[in-house]
């Protein structure tokens, strides 16, 4: 349960631009910065990096790095897995650039495929933006299924029957 846990976590990290600070300090809930940096392979990098780094620390040696390499490997494939189906989304919130910046920090220049709708930032509430969001988890919930199939079978493996 704890990899599937970790797919759903990592798959829904490239939207904690959703969150950043106002101007007073507050924490605030908007599109403004929606599509940055954390839409990136250069993030799902570093947040398997820090996944690989954190498993290699708590694991020891032998058995802990097989498993801190699957953890960092599963992390990555979940957060550019959302960055590809975003890369698919129309973008029409120019703000901070139409599309997403795929290849940061290589270079800041944003990509668009834009074959299926996007999020409305300018009204984050509303109901296009509730089906979208259903049909994120649905997507989303495939690649959760997946990481608890695998984890399954694991550790029937393991199990050895």
């Amino acid at each position: 349960m704890a990899w599937a846990a970790l797919a759903v976590a990592a798959s829904n990290a490239p939207d904690l631009d959703f969150i950043h600070l106002s101007a007073g300090g507050t924490l605030t809930v908007s599109g403004l910065y929606h599509h940055g940096y954390t839409h990136s392979l250069g993030f799902a990098l570093i947040a398997s990096l820090v996944v690989w780094l954190w498993a290699r620390a708590r694991a020891g040696a032998g058995q802990g790095a097989a498993l801190a390499n699957r953890a960092a490997f599963l992390v990555f494939l979940c957060a550019a897995a959302h960055v590809a189906l975003d890369l698919l989304g129309v973008d029409t919130y120019p703000l901070n650039g139409i599309g997403l910046p795929v290849f940061w920090p290589l270079t800041e220049e944003y990509y668009a495929l834009q074959m299926l709708n996007g999020v409305d930032r300018h009204n984050l509430w509303s109901l296009e933006n509730l089906w979208l969001g259903l049909r994120e988890i649905l997507m989303y919930g495939a690649l959760f299924a997946a990481a608890l199939w695998y984890s399954l079978r694991a550790s029937a493996r393991r199990r050895g029957t």
